[in-house]
């Protein structure tokens, strides 16, 4: 709808059904693409409000070369002092690229909320991210990436305004792999709801009343930040309160290839998945799956497992 809008007062009822596709070959990008918009937001004096929208093409972002700080969502790439309620992604979310250099934030709703200096709410609320998100990526090690079914980073801002994810749903898969020949990947953070907040919160939590109702498929076994709601909470100040991971899903962490001989002696080769079922007795071991820092049992305060 709009790459850039900024300050933006405010962008209601905004529907996109196009497909959109990005290619960036043989240079390096630097930037921030979405289904809506690109790059969204308000001030510290007139913070931005985005409600009631809805994309419903699927978002590609290609490249045989290198990407830097790309803010990559269905909705809004980066977003920065609004709030952003009642919208819905229905498309599925394509990152392909050859070379990762640094900071990539990816999301199903945002991929890079951030609660202003000086100013507003980062607050995204009652949002539900029906697509699946796929990433995928040759890269060198230690590339910072962030990915997460609603937002993938979020920051607080000045003055103790906050950045928070409240009432979101997640619907989608994400599906994360890489070349087999690149082993040591060890700064990827993937979330069902949230990737990671990145500093502290005065609110007390970093999402609360989600739902992750998807499954999260991240093919490499040194990628240790994974969690059904959140990849790392960072702190005891950005816990997860009162989210909800339905009955049914699942995490694959690991691939194998099993060789097998069928009865006329042809030799048959299938990948096989290495899953873990979540249910009553593993979920609480699957909320987040970073270091965070447990203070009264409050960083997972009220989190249940349901059936629907």
């Amino acid at each position: 709808v709009v790459g850039r809008a900024y300050p933006i007062g405010s962008a209601t009822y905004c529907d996109n059904n196009a497909k959109l596709v990005w290619k960036a070959d043989n240079r390096t990008f630097h930037g921030a693409i979405g289904g809506l918009f690109g790059h969204a937001g308000g001030t510290a004096t007139a913070p931005s409000n985005i409600s009631n929208c809805t994309n419903n093409g699927d978002i590609y972002l290609e490249s045989t070369f290198g990407i830097r700080r790309c803010r990559f969502a269905a909705l809004v790439g980066e977003y920065t002092s609004g709030n952003i309620t009642n919208s819905t992604n229905n498309g599925d979310i394509h990152y392909r690229i050859q070379r990762t250099t640094n900071q990539n934030y990816i999301g199903g709703i945002v991929g890079d909320n951030y609660a202003g200096n000086g100013g507003s709410w980062g607050l995204v609320e009652n949002c539900v991210n029906n697509g699946t998100l796929t990433f995928y990526e040759n890269t060198l090690p230690n590339a910072e990436n962030r990915i997460g079914g609603i937002v993938g980073v979020q920051y607080k801002g000045g003055e103790d305004k906050p950045a928070y994810c409240k009432g979101c749903t997640n619907n989608g898969d994400i599906v994360v792999y890489n070349q087999p020949a690149v082993t040591t990947l060890t700064n990827v953070h993937i979330g069902g709801i949230l990737a990671n907040p990145k500093t502290g919160n005065p609110m007390g939590y970093g999402a609360k009343d989600c739902k992750q109702n998807a499954n999260i498929i991240a093919l490499n076994e040194s990628w240790t930040n994974i969690g059904m709601i959140c990849a790392d909470t960072r702190s005891a100040v950005t816990p997860i309160k009162d989210c909800k991971i339905v009955a049914g899903k699942s995490i694959a962490k690991s691939q194998r290839t099993v060789t097998d001989t069928d009865a006329s002696g042809e030799t048959i080769t299938e990948t096989v998945y290495d899953y873990v079922n979540i249910d009553a007795s593993n979920y609480f071991n699957y909320i987040y799956g970073g270091a965070a820092v447990v203070w009264e049992d409050e960083t997972y305060d009220g989190c249940t497992f349901v059936t629907e």
